[in-house]
């Protein structure tokens, strides 16, 4: 006879939306801060949740403000400060002082739309747009443009990179990107790139669609593809 185990299931749900104080129902990002508190990037603004209430960030009146509703990433730094991304820009915010800061950098010659935001394990902040991956300068407080996934103008569409496409290797010397033509490793010491182009036939580097990398607490490095 086989012994069977009972196992409870009876996991509780708690189900929040803009009827509790959020922004907006279509999440793009959460993280939890070193203070305990959730921030929620939506499509309306990002919010900071306590455990019981939601604190709606949208853009203000004046120059302290956000520039755009529509949050896809968030980070925090060693300071507390909360780095975020949007259509327009990027961001951070310190809660203890109430203050934004905007930085609004541009690829192909004009502003574009930001995807991706890390806060690395040497402190520094990485931002990426649509094909191009910056670098947060804290000497001349702005972002430097670090690389492009293309060099042709016309090739952005076959070049994106992906929403939660940005991660930090594990050995912390390199950058992973997920685009649309394939995966992208950037290394930050030597700057080299490796893509389909660089390791023709290498099946890591295959050009296919590719999005949503996480690396997990093994040191595993998963990612989908179409």
């Amino acid at each position: 006879a086989l012994l069977g185990l009972g196992q409870d299931n009876n996991f509780v749900f708690s189900h929040f939306n803009e009827s509790y104080g959020l922004s907006n129902n279509v999440v793009n990002c959460m993280i939890k801060d070193k203070r305990g508190y959730f921030w929620i990037g939506t499509y309306n603004g990002f919010n900071r949740f306590d455990g019981a209430n939601f604190y709606p960030y949208k853009i203000r009146k004046g120059n302290n403000t956000l520039l755009n509703e529509v949050v896809h990433g968030l980070c925090e730094d060693k300071q507390g400060k909360i780095w975020g991304v949007t259509n327009s820009e990027i961001f951070s915010y310190d809660l203890s002082k109430d203050k934004f800061s905007n930085y609004e950098c541009k690829s192909f010659g004009r502003p574009t739309g930001f995807t991706n935001i890390l806060y690395d394990h040497s402190g520094n902040i990485w931002a990426t747009s649509l094909v191009s991956l910056y670098k947060y300068n804290a000497a001349a407080n702005g972002f430097d443009l670090i690389m492009n996934t293309t060099t042709a103008e016309d090739s952005i569409g076959h070049y994106t990179i992906t929403k939660n496409g940005l991660i930090e290797d594990r050995q912390k010397s390199a950058l992973w990107l997920a685009t649309v033509s394939g995966l992208f490793c950037y290394d930050v010491k030597t700057k080299m790139i490796l893509n389909s182009k660089t390791q023709p036939g290498h099946p890591l580097f295959a050009k296919r669609f590719t999005a949503a990398l996480h690396r997990s607490a093994l040191g595993n490095y998963w990612f989908f593809d179409n």
